[in-house]
């Protein structure tokens, strides 16, 4: 099966001088999903490691599976990528799996060089 991520936001809320990170968007497939998982770097995909789907809706012939996680930024930043699967029983990353993840080193890059007074930051990522 494939499954093609569209991360539509990244969002950086201010709670209590600590940064949390919020991902969310839409897992497009040919299924309905009703879990998406995710690993760091070079671990396996777990079930212990997953996000709830919220809501599925059929477009054409493809689902797409609304999902929302919230990272810690000081866990974040411990890892250089955040990746993506809608199975757990992915043996080696292939260019589907490499597709679908995020690379948090760029990420904080670009972070680091926004001003501290910024406590909102919106970034796009729309892949076809």
């Amino acid at each position: 099966m494939k499954l093609k991520l569209t991360i539509t936001l990244l969002f950086l809320l201010n709670v209590a001088g600590a940064q949390t990170i919020a991902f969310f968007g839409e897992a497009v497939c040919k299924t309905k999903l009703r879990t998406l998982y995710y690993r760091f770097d070079d671990e396996k995909f777990t079930a212990q490691q997953s996000i709830p789907i919220q809501m599925s809706a059929e477009y054409r012939s493809r689902f797409t599976n609304s999902y929302r996680v919230n990272f810690d930024e000081k866990t974040l930043r411990q890892h250089n990528y955040l990746y993506f699967s809608d199975t757990t029983a992915i043996s080696e990353d292939s260019a589907l799996v490499r597709q679908n993840r995020i690379n948090l080193t760029e990420l904080f890059i670009t972070l680091n060089t926004l001003s501290s007074n910024s406590s909102n930051v919106n970034i796009n990522k729309i892949s076809y």
